[in-house]
């Protein structure tokens, strides 16, 4: 059988996720289309239900809700902006969105209307990534031209925090489970854990060497029980980390999972 787009795209979803069941054969595997955007480099993310998936179009056209078990779009959001978008995520509730951009805003829409309810901006350059909390109570987005992230108030618009203390640009944030602490990624090989109501920062968790090319975190995530956290680095390492006695053990090329302190 002749491979195609769609099972590349299921491979590399094996070889992202811990799914059983990943063979080689994926021909029993169905597949919903999602037609309708004008461009490649579509951003998507599913809504915490799974029911939904939202895309968005790198060239500023729209967002479009779509049925994840049928593929059917049920909404399309005008959004129209000066630069590219980079990111689009729904909140915890699934009643908003909110996206980033290169035009140095994030703004937050509200699902069922396709109206924006807050403009975020950040006058030291594009946003290129942004998350909610997960009890939906703030935003945070990284402008990888700064050294620092920033939260907000998403009801209000408010900037809460700005946190600074990496000696190069925060390329990656999570918030962790009990919505009090952030962690982010750095090009100064760090991965640090800070305070979401203060600011302040309560641990650095690890630190890699960095060559003269730097060191680039394309993503992290955080497990559902806030207990561990999975680093995908440039460094072409993995390793699973045990914060509480700090050595870190190779498991597979390139992620690195580390386990946070109870």
């Amino acid at each position: 059988m002749k491979p195609t787009t769609k099972h590349f795209l299921l491979y590399l979803l094996c070889l992202a996720l811990p799914l059983s069941g990943c063979g080689s054969d994926v021909s029993a595997v169905s597949f919903v289309e999602l037609k309708g955007h004008s461009s490649e480099g579509i951003r998507l993310t599913f809504s915490p239900d799974g029911k939904r998936i939202v895309t968005a179009n790198p060239n500023n056209e729209t967002l479009r809700i779509w049925d994840a078990e049928t593929g059917k779009e049920l909404k399309q959001v005008d959004v129209r902006l000066p630069s590219p978008l980079t990111a689009a995520v729904f909140s915890p509730d699934g009643k908003k969105i909110v996206t980033s951009s290169r035009d140095k805003t994030a703004r937050i829409w509200d699902v069922e209307t396709g109206k924006e309810l807050h403009k975020l901006e950040d006058a030291s350059g594009g946003m290129y990534f942004v998350a909610f909390s997960p009890d939906g109570q703030k935003i945070v987005t990284v402008n990888p031209d700064a050294l620092s992230l920033r939260i907000w108030n998403p009801d209000s618009g408010a900037k809460l925090h700005e946190i600074e203390g990496h000696s190069k640009p925060v390329l990656r944030v999570a918030v962790l489970p009990d919505n009090k602490r952030v962690v982010t990624a750095s090009g100064d090989g760090t991965l640090r854990i800070w305070d979401a109501d203060s600011g302040k920062e309560l641990q650095v968790l690890q630190k890699w060497r960095v060559d003269e090319k730097g060191f680039i975190f394309p993503w992290i995530e955080v497990s559902p029980d806030g207990k561990k956290i999975a680093i995908w680095a440039t460094e072409g390492t993995a390793r699973l980390v045990d914060e509480k006695k700090g050595e870190p053990k190779v498991i597979h090329h390139p992620v690195r999972i580390l386990t946070l302190p109870g």
